[in-house]
């Protein structure tokens, strides 16, 4: 790279030799020659300055040279650039004045460039070393401390070559200085639903994409693998209650879960504990699956020993058609005897201990009949409220 010649009525002129030089980041100092020379008419005295240059990253030998007229003579400038993350790789242009003592208005100038090449020096880490569970997930801390962006690329191998690995990204880059958190998963290959859990170990590899094998940093992990289910049981009576479910949905048997038929299986915790379930399935007495809701049968079918007829005969319109025949709790719940009736609006309840008829409709609202007179018994009734909230 040639200057051009100074003009002759430039008093001061300065030249650089060589002109652009390399260097990396914390190697050897290069040396630069500045020649000054006087071109005035005068003795003079002539310092050296660097201008968008940091002053860390060079050393003038000299500090000033006295010169006679048409004379000129060389000051050494050492160029070394610190290893540092801050010191980034690229090209440098920097301005060399030549200023006079006697007059610092009379300045020869001439301009320079350091190409600073880039360097590779990034730490990684995984964490945690150890995970178990069906799939490892892990945090691949790494740190930059080279002086150019690093792009990286991950890789993951196992022994057994049995593991799947998960990168995001797989590709990362890396801002000189800069730290980055890559998410990794790792687990095995195909699925393993059942089983005893099995410890697998495994390296991950990273490794400048445009770097030297040599400057590949590798870590290592471990996968404690835990399948969904330790034995057999669970899928299977998964699978059987999966395929029961599906019958229901494409078949739609006709079977109404509050139906005393449908209840009559054996309740843990004894018949305290069906008690306790059949209220919880069949409060509102309109649950069913597939089947028809709730429908008025004929008074033969209904069937009646506690006064039920009489009531729904006098008390239609709040009482509404039977919707079953009558049943008594000794069935269910073997040891008592009052008597049970849905209906169109509710349910008809007969207490055998007090000889007394209720009827709850969908609504929670409770009715007593009671006699209209001693001697009319269940053949003349009245319909009163009763007030729940003191029950």
């Amino acid at each position: 790279m040639m200057q051009p010649p100074s003009a002759s009525n430039e008093p001061v002129v300065v030249q650089l030799t060589p002109p652009a030089v390399q260097i990396a980041a914390g190697a050897a100092p290069v040396e630069i020659t500045a020649n000054i020379r006087n071109a005035g008419a005068t003795v003079d005295q002539y310092s050296i300055e660097l201008e968008n240059l940091d002053p860390t990253w060079y050393t003038i030998t000299e500090q000033s040279v006295a010169l006679f007229p048409g004379d000129s003579a060389p000051i050494v400038i050492r160029i070394h650039p610190p290893k540092s993350s801050n010191t980034r790789a690229g090209n440098y242009k920097f301005i060399v004045r030549a200023r006079s003592h006697a007059d610092p208005s009379l300045v020869g100038t001439t301009k320079g460039e350091i190409q600073v090449g880039g360097y590779t020096n990034f730490q990684v880490e995984l964490a945690p070393k150890k995970f178990t569970g069906r799939k490892g997930k892990y945090r691949l801390n790494i740190s930059n401390g080279g002086n150019s962006d690093a792009q990286l690329e991950l890789t993951g191998r196992d022994p057994e070559s049995n593991l799947k690995y998960g990168f995001r990204p797989s590709n990362p880059t890396v801002n000189a200085g800069g730290r980055q958190v890559v998410p990794v998963t790792v687990k095995p290959s195909g699925v393993r639903l059942v089983g005893s859990q099995t410890s697998h170990r495994f390296s991950i590899l990273t490794r400048p994409v445009d770097g030297d094998e040599k400057d590949a940093k590798e870590v290592q992990g471990e996968l404690v693998h835990r399948p969904v289910f330790r034995s057999w049981r669970w899928p299977i009576v998964l699978g059987a209650l999966f395929a029961l479910l599906l019958c229901f949905v494409l078949f739609k048997p006709q079977i109404n879960p509050c139906s005393r038929e449908f209840f009559m299986f054996p309740a843990p915790g004894g018949i305290s504990s069906a008690r306790f379930y059949y209220g919880i399935l069949c409060d509102n007495y309109d649950l069913s699956l597939g089947g028809p809701k709730r429908q008025a049968l004929s008074e033969q079918q209904c069937g009646s020993a506690q006064g039920f007829s009489e009531v729904r005969k006098q008390h239609g319109d709040l009482v509404g058609g039977c919707t079953e025949s009558e049943y008594y709790d000794n069935k269910l719940f073997p040891g008592t005897s009052n008597a049970h009736q849905k209906t169109t609006k509710g349910q008809l309840l007969y207490l055998r201990a007090s000889g007394q008829i209720y009827f709850i409709s969908d609504d929670g609202t409770m009715y007593a009949f009671v006699p209209k007179s001693p001697q009319s018994g269940n053949a003349d009734t009245e319909a009163k409220k009763v007030d729940n909230s003191q029950k």
